[in-house]
């Protein structure tokens, strides 16, 4: 999939800077709207949803300056995705362990982030990889 470094090293920084604008956006949401979104996760208190709202805005923050970073730091991107993963496990023991907090429509919005996490945190792991593999492109010069 990836043919050379620099193929993995642009997809890091494009997986890791949207993952940076989601983060912002669904932040700020939270942050905001807390109540809205209390109103949809319904066993759960519009100030807790707040506090992960600003958490998530500041984990954005960080993750968009770490994509612009020079050089890229491999260390921290595999922290962030360690995170996604780890926001991704969280959201499945929700979904499965805790889904009567949960309206229907607060239900498929956790999976759907969920997923969009999932997504980065794959993206991200294997612009990693191919990074520390240092792949060179195969194709005659």
């Amino acid at each position: 999939m990836l043919q050379t470094a620099a193929k993995a090293e642009r997809l890091l920084r494009a997986a890791l800077m949207a993952n940076a604008v989601f983060s912002m956006l669904s932040g700020a949401l939270l942050a905001i709207k807390p109540a809205w979104v209390a109103s949809l996760l319904v066993g759960i208190p519009a100030l807790a949803i707040q506090v992960v709202g600003v958490g998530v805005f500041i984990f954005g923050i960080s993750t968009g300056l770490l994509s612009r970073r020079s050089p890229l730091s491999l260390k921290d991107a595999a922290v962030v995705s360690a995170l996604d993963a780890a926001w991704v496990l969280a959201s499945v023991v929700l979904l499965t362990g805790f889904a009567t907090l949960l309206s229907t429509v607060g239900w498929w919005m956790v999976l759907g982030v969920a997923l969009a996490v999932a997504d980065f945190a794959l993206l991200q792991a294997l612009a990693i990889r191919a990074m520390r593999a240092g792949l060179q492109d195969p194709s005659p010069a």
